[in-house]
């Protein structure tokens, strides 16, 4: 199953044509509006168009908090959120349940998003570089402020405290030196030939993608001598995302990947035409989740970069934008602008083996019994070998309880929370919030104490 594809192919006339209407098979009508610059001549222009039937995705949830949802990134047990004129929000990271668990009002617009120790740094606009500390996520507070003078604070990544900033205008990278969180100093500067469109970090590199040139590969082992190692020309690339030796880049309809083996010599090895219009993309399981402008997810199998495929889409239909997306394994967290957020989850099949990072057979039981008092079981199977953390907390996100925190061979587990909090204090009734977290697999689940 995939969308159908029709070609819609046009003669511009020596007047604009504003609007074209047309039923596909599916019956379902679009309105595509096209605009033609007419001179002296026509012009045959073909559009790729698709039907918008869902499928291999599921809704999980759509959270009702009244509050716009612009830019995200999932940490561990935590979404964090910047909610355009909302200022900034801490969510539990629940598929099921995403909850607010705490907020600080920011005066301008969070443009972009990283963390890193108990620290979210964002990027707001003309506001600058904001660094929030979340180690109590019921009360985030903002640490200080790194403000450039005259430009707009556009993308930021970090890095061992360091924080790696791009603007709107000014054509430099600035390094800040966060090591000491409420006084963040400029520690560094590397020239750009033009601003970026989007920035990324793994290991000791950090990608560049520069309007105009090309994609940037930097060496910031030493962040105080950054170097220029490699760059991949192309005309332009709205957003990237770089896992394992491959570099994803979108621009407009096309998802390009980069083999970036050696950072040095970095070569094109595939190219695929998604038909939508590509706002975000994240990389999870060998799947790429691409993010059309006007809320399409489209799921593609990266595995054989020479030969990618569309593996599953959704669209959700209620909405006024679409800024954002963030992938935890086969859960996709969506930022909708007033729309506000939606989870969805990929249930297809690849028709290939699972990698090393599957979550297939992952599994976490409901309590029992449940409600309880004191004592009570929590089940949960892992299929291989992983460094796990089982913990408890309250509904706001405060730690209770850490259960299991060790490599655990694969098998089925049981265990028992005696209703006590890490210094042996039994803890008061209420609703608890129990979360596994097992390589990439992450799940949480509610139970109740009533003693």
């Amino acid at each position: 199953q995939s969308r159908q594809r029709c070609w819609l192919t046009s003669v511009a006339p020596l007047l604009p044509l504003t609007n074209i209407s047309f039923y596909i098979k599916s019956t379902k009508k679009l309105t595509l509006p096209i605009i033609f610059l007419s001179i002296l001549f026509s012009a045959i222009t073909t559009y790729p168009i698709f039907s918008q039937s869902n499928y291999n995705f599921i809704l999980v949830s759509h959270p009702t908090q009244q509050v716009p949802w612009q830019k995200l990134m999932v940490e561990g047990s935590y979404l964090y959120l910047g909610a355009s004129y909302y200022g900034f929000y801490v969510f539990d990271s629940n598929p099921f349940n995403p909850i607010v668990l705490g907020s600080v009002w920011l005066n301008m617009w969070p443009v972009d998003i990283d963390a890193e120790n108990n620290y979210v740094y964002v990027a707001n606009s003309d506001s600058g570089l904001r660094i929030i500390d979340v180690s109590t996520p019921a009360s985030p507070f903002i640490v200080s402020t790194f403000k450039p003078a005259n430009d707009r604070c556009k993308r930021v990544k970090v890095k061992n405290s360091y924080a790696y900033v791009v603007y709107v205008f000014s054509n430099s990278l600035e390094i800040i030196d966060a090591s000491n969180p409420s006084s963040p100093s400029l520690a560094g500067q590397v020239n750009i030939t033009n601003p970026a469109s989007a920035i990324f970090i793994q290991d000791h590199y950090l990608y560049v993608a520069e309007n105009g040139v090309g994609i940037k590969i930097f060496d910031i082992t030493d962040p105080l001598n950054v170097q220029l190692t490699g760059l991949f020309a192309t005309s332009g690339a709205n957003t990237i995302f770089v896992s394992g030796n491959y570099i994803y880049a979108a621009y407009g309809f096309w998802l390009m990947i980069i083999d970036i083996t050696d950072p040095q010599s970095p070569f094109e090895v595939g190219l695929h035409n998604n038909g939508v219009n590509i706002q975000d993309l994240h990389i999870s399981n060998q799947r790429a989740f691409l993010l059309g402008n006007n809320g399409d997810v489209i799921a593609i199998d990266v595995s054989n970069p020479q030969q990618m495929q569309e593996v599953g889409y959704y669209n959700y239909t209620d909405i006024s934008g679409a800024f954002d997306l963030h992938s935890v394994g086969d859960y996709v967290y969506i930022a909708h602008g007033d729309a506000r957020g939606v989870v969805i989850k990929y249930e297809g099949n690849t028709g290939i083996e699972p990698d090393a990072s599957s979550l297939q057979g992952f599994r976490l039981f409901q309590n029992y019994p449940n409600p309880f008092n004191p004592n009570t079981t929590i089940r949960y199977n892992l299929p291989k070998a992983l460094s796990v953390n089982l913990k408890i907390h309250t509904i706001t996100g405060q730690a209770v309880k850490t259960l299991v925190s060790r490599i655990q061979p694969s098998g089925e587990y049981d265990v028992q929370w005696d209703g006590r909090d890490n210094t042996g204090k039994a803890v008061a009734s209420g609703v608890y919030l129990y979360q596994l977290k097992a390589g990439e697999f992450v799940e949480s689940r509610k139970m109740v104490l009533l003693r």
